[in-house]
C-alpha cells in the first residue's frame, strides 16, 4: 500500500477510541509542571505538557499546538495503535455505520441498488458499493471515523475499476469450489461432507480478507491473484488476522439473516419505501465489514507495508484539545527589499515525473524492508553537498518532532524542492514546518506565503490558500508578505 497521506490542520480522530482508558488515567508520561497532571505534548525546551501548560495556536489552515511556556511546537506525545488491541476494537464497528453520515451513506448507496435494475444501472450499482467499501476500510485505516462518499469524478477510475477489484476479490471465495464441483468432481459425486470441497471453500474465506485489503489498497488484480504475497502478508498479521477471518465469517452469517430481514422488508405494501428500506438493511453489514478491515490496518498496517511505523500511532491522550492561553506572534519586521518580486518568481515548474512501476508488480502493500530511519544530520548534510534531492527523500522519512530541528531556510529549500517535483503534499508539509519552527523570523511570513501558493495554484485549494493568506495579514501586519497576500484576497475589478 502506498504511504498514508499526510493530513494537515486536521484534527484526526481514532477509531476505537471507546475502547481505550479514560484520559489521564494509567501510568503515561506526567506534565512537567504539574506533577499530578498526565501530558500530552512535548516541548523541545520545557518537556512533556498537560492541557493546561499546552495552547492551540490559529495557524492559516487550521492549528498547531504549543507550549504557553516559551511558544515552542509541542506537537502531541503519541503511542502505537497497537496499545488498544484490534480485537477489542472490534465490537464497535457494530455502532460505526449508526450516525446521521452513516445513515445518509447508507441510504445513498442503498437508492442506487434499490432504483436502478437495467445492466448498466446494476454494473454502476456492483462499482458504487465497492467503490464505498473501499473507501470505509482506507479512511478508517487512516485514522478517521467519519463516513463520507468516494469521489465518482471518473466512471472508470471510480466505478468500473472498484467494480473489476471488488469482483475479483469475491470470486476467490466461490469460483474454486464451482471448478471443482462442475469441472473436477461432477455434480453427481459431490456430497455435503465432502472433505476437498470444505477445503477449498475454508481457503476462500482465508483468502477473502485480505483479498479486499490487497483491492482497498489501490493494488491491481495480479497482486490480488498473487498467493506467495497474499500469504507472506497474512503470515505477518498473525493471530490478528485470523481474528478477523473469524470476524469476517461471522458478519457473512449475520448478513445472510439480515437478507432474510430485508426480503420481508423488500415485499411490504409501501411503495419504493419498501424497496429503500430493504436495501439499507442489506448494507449495513458489509458497512460493519469495510470497518472491521480498515481496524486491521489500522492496528497493523506498519506490517505489511501500510505507511510507516511514525504513521502508525495516536495521541496518547485521545479526545483532549490543549486548555492552556496562546501567547500572540510578535510582528515580524519588514524583510529586505525584493521579498515579494522572488515571492512571485518562485519556480515552481514542475519536472518530468518519475516512471510508473511494472504493471506486473503495482505500488500497494509492499513487503520490502524499510531503510533505517534517516537523522536531521543526514538531511542537513544532503543539503550541504547541494543534493536537494536526497535531502528532499530522507526528509520526507523525518519523524515529525525531528522535523522542527532543521532551520527554516532548510524548510523553505526543501519545499521548494518538493514543489518542483509535484510532491505537493510534501511542499505543504515543509512550507507548513518552516513557519512553525520561528514564528517570529523575517523569513516566516514568506514561508507562510509560499504555502498560499502551493495551495491556491498547485492544489487547487483557493479556500484553504485564503485563510493562510488571512493569517500572513492578521499575524504580520506592514510586510511585504502581507501586502502580497492583502493582494491575493482582493478581487480583481470588474469591467465596465
Amino acid at each position: 500500500m502506498a504511504e498514508l497521506p499526510p493530513r494537515y490542520g486536521v484534527a484526526m480522530k481514532t477509531p476505537g477510541r471507546a475502547a481505550r482508558a479514560p484520559a489521564g488515567g494509567g501510568l503515561g508520561p506526567r506534565c512537567g509542571h504539574h506533577p499530578a497532571a498526565a501530558a500530552g505534548w512535548r516541548c523541545a525546551r520545557c518537556g512533556d505538557l498537560c492541557p493546561d501548560c499546552a495552547a492551540e495556536r490559529r495557524a492559516g489552515v487550521g492549528t498547531i499546538e504549543v507550549c504557553v511556556h516559551c511558544g515552542g511546537h509541542a506537537p502531541p506525545i503519541t503511542i502505537p495503535r497497537g496499545h488498544v488491541s484490534f480485537a477489542t476494537r472490534i465490537p464497535g464497528a457494530f455502532l460505526y455505520p449508526l450516525n446521521l453520515m452513516g445513515l445518509l451513506a447508507m441510504a445513498g448507496l442503498a437508492a442506487v441498488l434499490a432504483f436502478l435494475p437495467t445492466m448498466i444501472g446494476r454494473v454502476i450499482g456492483v462499482g458504487t458499493f465497492f467503490a464505498y467499501i473501499f473507501s470505509l476500510i482506507t479512511t478508517t485505516a487512516n485514522g478517521s471515523d467519519e463516513i463520507t462518499a468516494p469521489d465518482f469524478s471518473d466512471i472508470v477510475e471510480d466505478i468500473l475499476t472498484p467494480a473489476r477489484r471488488g469482483l475479483t476479490a469475491g470470486a476467490l471465495l466461490w469460483v474454486p469450489a464451482v471448478v471443482y464441483v462442475f469441472w473436477i468432481r461432477g455434480v453427481e459425486e459431490i456430497t455435503f461432507f465432502d472433505p476437498v470441497l470444505w477445503a477449498i471453500i475454508a481457503a476462500g474465506i482465508i483468502y477473502l480478507p485480505m483479498a479486499l485489503l490487497v483491492a482497498a489498497a489501490g493494488n491491481g488484480v495480479l497482486r490480488m491473484l498473487n498467493p506467495v504475497f497474499t500469504f507472506q502478508c497474512i503470515g505477518r498479521l498473525g493471530t490478528d488476522y485470523f481474528i478477523a477471518v473469524g470476524a469476517v465469517a461471522g458478519l457473512g452469517i449475520l448478513w445472510f439473516v439480515t437478507s432474510i430481514i430485508a426480503a420481508i422488508v423488500g415485499h411490504l405494501p409501501i411503495p419504493i419505501l419498501a424497496s429503500w428500506a430493504a436495501a439499507i438493511i442489506q448494507v449495513y453489514i458489509p458497512f460493519v465489514t469495510a470497518r472491521v478491515l480498515g481496524l486491521l490496518l489500522f492496528v497493523r498496517g506498519a506490517d505489511i507495508g501500510y505507511g510507516t511505523e511514525k504513521d502508525l500511532n495516536e495521541p496518547v491522550l485521545p479526545g483532549v484539545r490543549p486548555r492552556g492561553a496562546v501567547r500572540p506572534a510578535a510582528p515580524a519586521p519588514a524583510p529586505t527589499g525584493g521579498r515579494v518580486e522572488e515571492v512571485e518568481s518562485i519556480a515552481l515548474a514542475p519536472e518530468p515525473p518519475a516512471a510508473p512501476p511494472p504493471a506486473e508488480w503495482p505500488t500497494g502493500l509492499r513487503l520490502e524492508p524499510e531503510e533505517p530511519p534517516p537523522a536531521v544530520a543526514d538531511v542537513a548534510q544532503a543539503l550541504a553537498a547541494g543534493d536537494l534531492d536526497r535531502a528532499l527523500d530522507l526528509y520526507a522519512r523525518l519523524a515529525d518532532d525531528e522535523r522542527p530541528q532543521l532551520p527554516l531556510p532548510s524548510h523553505v529549500a526543501l519545499g521548494k524542492r518538493a514543489a518542483a517535483r509535484q510532491d505537493f503534499p510534501l511542499a505543504v508539509r515543509a512550507f507548513r514546518s518552516a513557519t512553525e519552527v520561528a514564528p517570529a523570523d523575517p523569513e516566516t511570513p514568506r514561508a507562510w506565503v509560499l504555502l498560499g501558493r502551493v495551495y491556491a495554484d498547485k492544489l487547487g485549494d483557493r479556500a484553504t490558500a485564503a485563510r493562510v493568506y488571512e493569517h500572513v495579514v492578521e499575524q504580520y501586519p506592514g510586510t511585504e508578505a502581507a501586502a502580497f497576500a492583502t493582494a491575493q484576497l482582493t478581487p480583481p475589478p470588474t469591467a465596465g
